[in-house]
């Protein structure tokens, strides 16, 4: 269902403005950068690194998510931000001395004023558009809310912590978030590796949350049913059948699934040897995943925003509104991602044979011909004509 109409945020009451200097005299602690280390983080990064970092001034000492002024090697304010007693990254910086006062050591007004921002920028570019409503709302340093991302999916928002300071303002972002027109649920998805490097005792962090408003909950027998039609009534084989359940139980044997089952073996995945390989990372956030599904985005002409997990992914694709022409085919297509990437991690696992992408992304299009007609690729004009079928742009 396409989003119609302009993403507002309603304000909230003004209060005023309050400056660095008077704030730091309330208790504020202040982390003092090394000498010549000041033009970096004048200059836009947002990161200060623990080894950037003087000294910290400040009885009792911050402790993580605490808001801390940053200072040149005089103790003179140069911005503020959170800070992080463990993570390499002392001081996630938020704002500069000569930003809008209005903002200065208030999380809730920045997080309000960036938002805001975000949307404005987000209408200027045409999203939400005819042609989709999927797309980043905030893209962490992009849009100066390091650790946050936030994807619109409909009237669905999620979002993505992996940064401590955001779990720590979790209900004052939903509450932004909430305020958005349109905005009608959303979802929480920390980042787990991530915020174990941000020091957090992973045993307080909730699985993800989806807020539905009341009025929006559906009977959940009724919403299974559709789920189980969804991946079993299609026309690819039915082992490819059961391997897409299985995936999306995200229970298939990836290296991350062996290690929880005691199974000793490195953790490393086999298609981009950057990660660790676990369902998500293989199907969906993989560089070799990614340009398979950038492969079929451009070729069905769709601006696509990629959800966090395999299951929001599949239901997302499988739940667009398309042609009947190309429904058939549509359907099919994840499960064509998924078969073909999962045979090329084993063949690199097993036999130690890669394929080159633009093998893999022709193996793809056979797969889907061959499953939609029940046959081989027997004839190059009736294959090249099968491809060029391939458009939601009619």
């Amino acid at each position: 269902m396409l989003v119609s109409g302009r993403l507002m945020l309603r304000s909230l009451s003004p209060s005023t403005p309050p400056t660095l200097a008077s704030n730091h005299s309330a208790g504020v602690a202040k982390v003092v950068l090394k000498k010549g280390k000041t033009q970096l983080f004048k200059d836009g990064s947002p990161m200060v690194y623990s080894g950037a970092v003087d000294r910290v001034i400040g009885r009792p000492p911050p402790i993580t998510g605490d808001i801390v002024l940053v200072a040149d090697g005089s103790e003179k304010p140069i911005g503020w931000g959170f800070y992080n007693s463990t993570s390499m990254f002392r001081v996630r910086l938020m704002q500069l001395q000569d930003e809008d006062p209005s903002c200065a050591l208030n999380a809730e007004k920045l997080l309000e004023t960036r938002i805001v921002a975000a949307v404005k920028l987000r209408h200027n570019l045409g999203l939400p558009s005819a042609h989709t409503n999927a797309y980043r709302l905030v893209n962490s340093e992009g849009d100066r809310l390091s650790g946050l991302i936030v994807d619109i999916f409909g009237d669905l928002a999620v979002i993505a912590s992996s940064a401590a300071w955001v779990q720590t303002y979790q209900h004052q972002i939903m509450d932004c978030l909430s305020r958005l027109n349109n905005i009608k649920r959303i979802s929480w998805r920390p980042t787990v590796e991530i915020l174990k490097e941000e020091g957090l005792d992973l045993s307080d962090l909730k699985k993800p949350d989806l807020i539905i408003p009341q009025t929006m909950v559906k009977d959940q027998n009724t919403s299974k049913k559709i789920y189980w039609k969804l991946v079993w009534r299609t026309r690819q084989p039915l082992r490819v059948t059961c391997f897409i359940w299985t995936a999306l139980k995200e229970a298939c044997l990836t290296q991350d699934n062996l290690r929880r089952r005691g199974v000793i073996v490195v953790n490393m995945c086999a298609m981009c040897k950057q990660a660790n390989e676990s369902v998500n990372h293989l199907f969906l956030h993989c560089p070799a995943a990614a340009r398979l599904w950038y492969f079929f985005y451009s070729m069905l002409g769709l601006q696509w925003a990629m959800p966090f997990n395999i299951k929001d992914a599949y239901a997302s694709w499988i739940l667009w509104r398309v042609d009947k022409s190309i429904k058939r085919i549509w359907r099919m297509i994840p499960a064509v991602i998924f078969w073909n990437l999962w045979k090329e991690r084993n063949s690199r696992c097993f036999e130690g044979i890669s394929t080159p992408i633009c093998s893999l992304k022709s193996r793809c299009l056979a797969t889907l011909y061959s499953w939609h007609f029940f046959a081989p690729v027997n004839s190059v004009g009736n294959f090249l004509d099968f491809v060029s079928s391939l458009s939601l742009v009619r």
